[in-house]
């Protein structure tokens, strides 16, 4: 069978020209870098995302590299062999090799009625979200959907930390990072009428993000281990 190789076109010398050494965004481009050698395309995926921002007059190239990454991140593509000195992505249709350990790390920063409170960042910006592993769903606090200006998708109900059912607001962010797990395109809900004082002013994070990983809450860290079938950032 022919192998289809995604040739990433020496993607770090094209983007240098976009941000050059002396600009203040050219962390994008070694950020970038970081993510391809890393395989951890939907890491590539929101970086590529910041540089159309701020580089809108190469959006079509931008979003087709961008595209290349999609597809490996979709299809869990993890490769042990492969080096990103050669300057092509790994074929989407290549074997796969499970890397030998698969394990996200996510630091506890303190605890609150004994549940991990960890540090969340949805679309760019950082809250406090406890790790509760009895919440189905994401649940935010309504400062950070003022904050954040999830888009809205319709409404539902909840049950909120003190047992309550409440009426919420379901939403979509772009990105989600928790630790060094990544996600795209992650639902969250909100309650605008939700007492923020009696949620000890942090959301919930729930199984839609962790869901698919087998979970060891240690003194300081959480771990997630993808079993098999799920990837990273997998949903």
């Amino acid at each position: 069978m022919k192998i289809r190789v995604l040739a990433i076109a020496l993607l770090t010398p094209v983007l240098s020209t976009l941000f050059p050494p002396s600009s203040p965004a050219n962390g994008l481009n070694q950020r970038l870098q970081q993510a391809i050698c890393g395989q951890n395309w939907r890491q590539g995926v929101d970086v590529l995302q910041e540089m159309k921002r701020l580089a809108p007059q190469r959006a079509v190239q931008l979003t087709a590299y961008q595209a290349r990454l999609q597809v490996l991140a979709d299809r869990n593509i993890f490769i042990t062999d492969w080096s990103c000195a050669s300057g092509e992505l790994p074929s989407a249709e290549a074997p796969v090799a499970a890397p030998t350990s698969q394990v996200f790390t996510i630091p506890i920063v303190r605890r609150v009625g004994n549940i991990p409170v960890v540090e969340v960042t949805f679309d760019g910006k950082t809250f406090p979200m406890m790790f509760d592993t009895g919440a189905s769903t994401t649940f935010i606090l309504p400062s950070m959907a003022r904050a954040i200006q999830p888009e809205i998708k319709g409404r539902g109900m909840a049950t909120v930390a003190d047992g309550r059912n409440v009426p919420t607001i379901v939403a979509e962010v772009a990105s989600l990072q928790v630790g060094d797990l990544s996600l795209n395109n992650v639902i969250v809900t909100f309650s605008e009428d939700a007492d923020e004082l009696s949620l000890d002013g942090v959301g919930l994070l729930g199984q839609n993000v962790y869901g698919s990983y087998d979970i060891a809450i240690k003194e300081n860290v959480i771990e997630l281990t993808a079993r098999s079938g799920a990837g990273p950032g997998s949903n």
